[in-house]
C-alpha cells in the first residue's frame, strides 16, 4: 500500500482543480506523466519533496500497469487523474 498527503498552506477555500491525462501504454508515455505532474505541481506550489515522491509513485504504477497489465500486445489506454482539493493531494484512478 501507498499512500501519500500533501496539505497545503491553509490560506485556500474549498476549491478543486484537476489533473486528468490519457496515454498509451508504452513505457516512453511515463516521461510525458511526469512533465504534465511537475507542471501542475508547479501552478499550485507543491514542495519538491510532494512532486518528487509522486514522481516515483507515477513510474512505479505505470510500469507495472504497462509491463503486466495486459494479455496481449495491442495499444491500450491508461488514465491518469489527480485531484487537488483543499490542499489535499488525491490520486483517483490509475489504469
Amino acid at each position: 500500500m501507498l499512500a501519500l498527503e500533501f496539505i497545503g498552506d491553509g490560506s485556500t477555500q474549498v476549491t478543486a482543480t484537476e489533473l486528468a491525462l490519457t496515454l498509451q501504454n508504452d513505457l516512453a508515455q511515463i516521461a510525458f506523466v511526469e512533465e504534465r505532474f511537475d507542471e501542475f505541481a508547479a501552478a499550485h506550489s507543491m514542495p519538491k519533496d510532494v512532486k518528487n515522491k509522486m514522481g516515483v509513485i507515477f513510474d512505479d504504477l505505470l510500469n507495472n500497469i504497462i509491463s503486466y497489465g495486459y494479455t496481449d500486445s495491442g495499444e491500450h489506454e491508461i488514465g491518469v487523474r489527480v485531484r487537488l482539493r483543499d490542499g489535499r493531494l488525491y490520486r483517483h484512478h490509475l489504469g
